[in-house]
């Protein structure tokens, strides 16, 4: 009399009942999945930081050295669903893409745009200054490595790039001008997330900025003797969906 082995296990499970992953062996992990699409509101709450040193020369050769000057600022801020403050703070859109698990491959994206309006009112009389519009965009493509699931920690680097300026609002006033500065930093973050089997997730964790260059113009014209840069640090969270 033949032994009985039973009908297959249409789960794809083992002898033990014990099901296996499925296709050829490759993890159901939403961000193990070889061309899984991630999405990501990056940085949107937590603490930052930007320090922003500017070193000023005088352009005049019969002046000695010692009159270079070397300004230092520093802010730390607590916000929440909010500009973090200093470049490459803000809250950003973020796509990648899984290579190969455990390679990702993405970038992130912000815009924002503000104008200022001043007036002062004295008696019956009312002064209005003209409008003083600032606007500005970052971009960040990165390469990362996403390692283990519950939780993932997800390394990312790549090369950030942030510009901003400041519109003219009076031209016929000397003591304004059109400003634009632009930044380039070396980014590096590691994210501790937690990702359900349905792709939604959130995230947190430490992101630095390290200054590669620097570039101020003021009416269009880069100013001799200036020297600027921008270090910037933010332990902020996440959200992600991996559809």
């Amino acid at each position: 009399m033949g032994e009985s082995y039973g009908e297959p296990d249409p789960t794809g499970g083992g002898p033990d009942g014990v099901g296996e992953e499925a296709g050829d062996g490759a993890s159901t992990f939403p961000f193990k999945r070889k061309g899984q699409v991630i999405f990501g509101l990056e940085h949107v709450a937590g603490i930052y930081s930007a320090t922003t040193t500017t070193k000023t020369t005088s352009p005049d050769p019969f002046l000695p050295p010692s009159t270079a000057v070397e300004e230092e600022d520093s802010a730390l801020r607590i916000s929440l669903f909010g500009e973090g403050g200093g470049a490459f703070l803000a809250p950003k859109l973020g796509i990648d893409v899984v290579l190969a698990p455990p390679l990702t491959l993405g970038g992130s994206i912000y815009f924002f745009t503000i104008t200022t309006k001043s007036e002062l009112k004295a008696g019956t009389e009312t002064r209005t200054s003209p409008d003083r519009d600032a606007s500005g965009f970052g971009i960040n493509p990165r390469l990362g490595v996403a390692l283990g699931e519950k939780p993932m920690v997800w390394l990312r680097g790549g090369i950030a790039y942030a510009s901003a300026s400041t519109s003219d609002p009076d031209p016929t006033d000397d003591f304004n001008a059109e400003t634009d500065v632009s930044f380039t930093a070396l980014s590096l973050e590691a994210t501790l997330g937690f990702v359900s089997s349905a792709g939604f997730g959130i995230g947190f964790g430490p992101a630095l900025y390290i200054p590669l260059s620097t570039t101020v113009e003021i009416g269009g014209v880069e100013p001799p003797g200036i020297e600027s840069s921008s270090f910037s640090w933010l332990i902020a969270g996440t959200g992600y969906f991996a559809p």
